[in-house]
């Protein structure tokens, strides 16, 4: 044992006098007491700002309200929402999971329809609506609207509603129940 460390500090030795060779300069070998470890700062990449155009403001409602016929006032389903069939399973294994509890569905929907609810101010602009919005939505087993249905003035239709609260209510996140569940919620409009 004794063997190893005096070859390990002979060959170390050996190794600082080839690299070094200090009797070749006048400098002496001082070395500070605590030199510490170098740390490099590594440079941060400056992100690159892509431009988007104009901001976009908040639904400014500047100008006269818009009066709205009968005809542009008169609720119109858009979308359907169909339970798929389902296989009943007689046996007593009991893995088909359950529905979800209205609790878990009014905990969702009033967390997360804050996109449904821009999609609306969006379409309504300055018109002069006063209506009940339905939304009916699938939501499969692991928690996500699969199919999106909405009951709502044809006005909010011809502005592009449909696209925009679909695709907002399809980003609400439910409990993963293990089964189909039909939500429906109403959203009222003064």
């Amino acid at each position: 044992m004794i063997g190893i460390v005096v070859g390990l500090l002979m060959g170390g030795g050996g190794v600082w006098l080839a690299l070094e060779k200090p009797w070749r300069s006048g400098k002496s070998a001082d070395v500070p007491v605590d030199a510490g470890v170098a740390v490099a700062k590594a440079k941060k990449k400056s992100k690159k700002r892509r431009w988007r155009g104009k901001r976009k403001t908040k639904y400014k409602m500047d100008g006269k309200p818009i009066i709205l016929t009968s005809a542009q006032k008169s609720l119109v389903w858009r979308g359907s929402v169909r339970k798929p069939a389902q296989s009943t399973d007689f046996s007593n294994e009991g893995g088909g999971g359950r529905t979800l509890s209205s609790g878990e569905i009014n905990s969702v929907i009033s967390g997360q329809s804050g996109g449904l609810i821009g999609c609306l101010r969006k379409a309504r602009g300055n018109a002069e609506l006063s209506a009940t919005i339905t939304l009916k939505m699938l939501v499969n087993g692991q928690g996500r609207p699969t199919q999106v249905a909405l009951r709502a003035p044809r006005y909010l239709f011809d502005k592009g509603f449909a696209g925009c609260a679909s695709a907002a209510a399809r980003r609400m996140k439910f409990a993963a129940a293990g089964k189909y569940t039909v939500v429906t919620a109403p959203y009222t409009v003064n």
